[in-house]
């Protein structure tokens, strides 16, 4: 049972990550184009609450059905450069990172976490919040280097419509992202409806509030076998956020997101398969602490 609750709390922390694609008076143009030189620092803390509605023949009736993951991470984000077509080239850096299983009471810290601390890459934003590149994530050791956290932060940048908007109005994105995760292959599909709802002026910014409602598909395909173990997962899910959009600096302010999502995971082992279904609650909250 400790594995079937391992593999999907990697999951869940990694899909995560492309869930959040979903995110981001008078009428506006939104833009990506943060000034070179800009470093800013965030947290991101994340709960995903597992309950486990069908076990399977392989594991125990017995054992407990609900388990909750918990993420609390802070990285930076250092503009390095900005093209003269507005492309901005960005270095990442997790400072810190912090995953924890909690089961019957008892939380107990997975491991892989630990890896991230001090890795950097780099990526390449179009005006629009298109990602044009990223690089720098193939020495990263263990359980982490198929878990490619730049094609999971990608997925954060809200994509801007290429019009100007006012309040009340929306726009439509749709990304596919295919992705290795423990020698799972994993395909994403993540449509967002986002709208401008209004204004709202910080202490040192002024800011877009923008809302956002998902609807996400996930499926996997194993390409690595290890120890006769093969796992498929399928996960849907709903769910809906709000965006603080820096529209001066163009930098995320604040984002929170909540998503209800169902998986199905199918392993099989020592020549037996098993069907185990869950049910997940996941709340994400991210917000700029500290811009230089």
């Amino acid at each position: 049972m400790n594995n079937y609750r391992k593999i999907l709390a990697y999951f869940l922390i990694g899909c995560l990550f492309l869930f959040v694609a979903a995110a981001f008076g008078g009428k506006i143009r939104l833009k990506y184009g943060p000034a070179e030189g800009t470093l800013s620092t965030y947290r991101m803390k994340v709960r995903a609450f597992s309950a486990v509605t069908d076990f399977g023949k392989m594991a125990s009736k017995n054992a407990p059905a609900n388990f909750t993951t918990y993420g609390n991470f802070v990285f930076t984000s250092t503009v390095e450069k900005k093209d003269k077509d507005g492309a901005v080239t960005e270095k990442i850096t997790y400072k810190e990172s912090k995953l924890e299983m909690e089961v019957a009471g008892i939380r107990t810290p997975l491991d892989f976490s630990e890896k991230m601390k001090n890795t950097s890459f780099t990526t390449k934003t179009a005006e629009n919040g298109e990602l044009l590149k990223i690089e720098g994530l193939e020495e990263l050791a263990g359980g982490i280097k198929d878990l490619r956290m730049g094609s999971l932060y990608s997925q954060m940048n809200p994509s801007f419509p290429s019009k100007e908007v006012k309040i009340g109005e929306s726009w439509n994105t749709e990304s596919n992202s295919s992705m290795p995760i423990m020698g799972v292959v994993v395909k994403t599909n993540v449509k967002t409806k986002y709208t401008l709802t209004g204004f709202k002026k910080t202490e040192n910014s002024k800011c877009a509030v923008i809302t956002a409602e998902i609807v996400t598909e996930t499926q996997t395909n194993t390409v690595k076998k290890t120890d006769d173990f093969v796992t498929d997962v399928t996960m849907s899910g709903k769910g809906s956020g709000e965006i603080i959009y820096d529209y001066e600096k163009s930098r995320i302010n604040s984002c929170a997101m909540k998503m209800d999502m169902t998986s199905t995971m199918k392993i099989s082992a020592l020549n037996e398969s098993s069907t185990m279904k869950t049910e997940q609650k996941i709340d994400m909250e991210m917000n700029l602490v500290k811009n230089e």
